[in-house]
């Protein structure tokens, strides 16, 4: 929790030693490896970065394999996928999670995040004019997203929101 909150504050190399811990000490999970994933990527520590994604893909593809319908396994192999430049398989497992699950919050929230990361702003867009307004807020806020934040449609999906 330390870890995640460093890294929402930008303090990557805080939040780093947390998530090398969370790995180190805790059963591996997707999760867990992506995240350390982001905390490199954000040092600038590519290689390594690489390598906890692509341990993280591994595990989110077993999840989907033993569960297939489960939407946010399979939001989070595309968000994976993108970071390690897999594009199609990344919209391809994003498009099934929100088929599976269309209005689920956290299910949003990866995939604009993907489709951020792939360059697909509208998409991105697209998804975001139904989404709850805690989580435009989130996004406002969160770190990987910071061109969609500068980006004047959605400032107006947030003022849409503000005033409804």
């Amino acid at each position: 929790i330390v870890g995640n909150l460093y890294y929402a504050q930008e303090r990557y190399t805080q939040a780093a030693p947390f998530f090398e811990e969370s790995v180190a000490s805790g059963s591996p999970s997707a999760i867990r490896y992506k995240d350390l994933g982001d905390v490199y990527r954000h040092l600038g520590r590519n290689r390594e970065a690489t390598k906890a994604y692509r341990l993280a893909r591994d595990m989110a593809q077993d999840e989907v394999a033993r569960n297939p319908r489960e939407a946010h396994s399979r939001v989070l192999l595309a968000l994976i996928s993108a970071f390690l430049g897999d594009a199609p398989a990344a919209q391809f497992e994003a498009s099934q999670a929100l088929s599976f699950e269309p209005e689920n919050a956290m299910v949003m929230r990866e995939a604009v995040v993907m489709y951020e990361v792939l360059h697909r702003r509208e998409e991105a867009l697209r998804l975001l004019r139904r989404a709850p307004r805690w989580l435009l807020g989130e996004l406002s806020r969160h770190p990987d997203v910071k061109d969609l934040q500068q980006d004047t449609r959605f400032q107006e999906l947030i003022q849409k929101q503000v005033t409804r």
